[in-house]
């Protein structure tokens, strides 16, 4: 926009905020349904027609929230395009929040006329401008007519503070009161071209930006949708393989994935792994695991023992490995046991855990839904 909020704020500030309509050519009559209108019914802060065109009726209300959305409105979608077709030189956004002021009150029929906006199409000294602003707009059949208004429009122009504009006498010399404020004769500059094609250049896509359906003549799928992803994510089509040459590295991806799990479908709910064939043969191979273990354990030492014992030179070791230890058994004699129990549950640890193996094979191969 050419404008900026600061032209809202003035116009609230100017125009006043009303909550029932009235006629602005007699704001102090209160309208009834026989009221003689005689001017233009107006609401809020000088509302005539709302968003949709229809007219302010005289009976209507409005809250202070519906009315600055009426003058957003209006600005953007009248006083917006009036600048661009009355304004053919580059300005700042304060000065063209003045002339909007003007549009706003006059209307853009009326202001194509004025010699105000020759004056700043030409380029002329600011000092033309000034005068041309005041006398040009304020008197009327030999009254000023909105003194106050038209300085504290010529002060925004200049980029002086605006709101001083409302203490300056009437009919004071225009030039003298914008030389008081400390106007050095240097009207504010432009603000500067943006080049949008350059931003649009320069955009570095998101990842999971939206792009076109690389597939237009089918729905969207799921696939298209991670391609989408995956083109946004590598920054843009022409760094992106094609989209025949993607799926067909998803789909050999997928084909090994499924090896193990062939009539999974995805779209159903998921099982809990407890309660599935394969979570019980990973729980039954992490047993089987467990019990090799300790028998692997209990068959060492027992080894080692008897390896011990069975070295020995001493006859006292001898003797002592023959007397009674624990229950009436002699160290020998739980030296096998230990041998016979540790071997017992290393070869039972071994086959739970290919047993476990096994029953993961088939519970992969048999599964209808993913685990959680």
């Amino acid at each position: 926009m050419l404008t900026t909020p600061a032209l809202i704020q003035f116009l609230q500030l100017r125009e006043g905020f009303r909550k029932h309509a009235y006629d602005d050519a007699q704001p102090n009559v209160r309208l009834t349904a026989d009221t003689e209108i005689k001017g233009t019914i107006t609401i809020g802060y000088g509302t005539t027609r709302y968003p949709d065109g229809t007219p302010v009726e005289w009976n209507d209300k409005v809250t202070k929230s519906e009315a600055v959305d009426y003058l957003a409105h209006y600005i953007r979608e009248t006083i917006e395009p009036a600048l661009e077709n009355l304004i053919h030189v580059p300005l700042a956004g304060c000065q063209y929040d003045a002339l909007g002021s003007n549009i706003y009150q006059f209307g853009e029929s009326e202001v194509t006329g004025w010699n105000l906006i020759r004056l700043i199409n030409s380029g002329a000294p600011w000092e033309e401008i000034a005068a041309e602003w005041i006398n040009g707009t304020v008197m009327w059949r030999g009254e000023p007519l909105f003194w106050g208004r038209r300085v504290m429009e010529w002060f925004m122009f200049a980029g002086l503070p605006w709101e001083a504009g409302q203490n300056v006498p009437v009919l004071s010399d225009i030039l003298d009161a914008t030389k008081l404020m400390g106007f050095d004769g240097t009207l504010p500059k432009p603000d500067p071209i943006v080049d949008e094609d350059l931003f649009k250049e320069l955009e570095i896509p998101k990842r999971g930006a939206a792009m076109e359906d690389p597939t237009p003549s089918t729905p969207l799928t799921p696939d298209d949708k991670t391609y989408q992803g995956y083109v946004a994510a590598v920054g843009g089509g022409e760094n992106a393989i094609p989209y025949a040459d993607f799926m067909a590295h998803r789909k050999v991806v997928t084909e090994r994935n499924a090896i193990k799990a062939p009539n999974v479908d995805v779209k159903s709910e998921p099982k809990a792994v407890e309660d599935s064939k394969t979570g019980r043969g990973f729980a039954k191979e992490t047993s089987g695991r467990d019990d090799a273990w300790i028998g692997g354990v209990i068959a060492g030492a027992s080894t080692m023992a008897g390896t011990a014992s069975g070295i020995s030179k001493d006859v006292s070791t001898i003797t002592k490995n023959t007397e009674t230890v624990i229950g009436g058994a002699t160290l020998h004699q739980l030296i096998i046991f230990g041998l016979i129990i540790g071997g017992f549950l290393l070869a039972y640890g071994a086959w739970k855990m290919y047993r476990g193996e096994q029953i993961k094979k088939e519970g992969r191969a048999e599964a209808t839904q993913l685990k959680v």
